[in-house]
């Protein structure tokens, strides 16, 4: 279903039902964005580890190996 085709149902349906979309699709957008900013704080939590054991970042040292495939 496209944008225009969601637009054009909900125009169809009561005030109040409207509105309880409204809330729904803003309490979605709500949580997404407070698990991207619980992402963030466990990063910054996480820094000074990654920064200062070796063991964290052992395997780093193989980003520039070529990566192939097997199939």
């Amino acid at each position: 279903m496209t944008n225009r085709q969601i637009v054009e149902e909900i125009s169809r349906l009561p005030l109040s039902e409207k509105i309880s979309i409204v809330e729904t699709i803003l309490k979605d957008i709500n949580k997404g964005s407070q698990n991207e900013t619980s992402l963030a704080e466990g990063a910054e939590k996480l820094l000074e580890d990654y920064q200062h054991d070796a063991e964290l970042i052992a395997f780093t040292s193989l980003d520039s190996e070529t990566f192939y495939e097997t199939k």
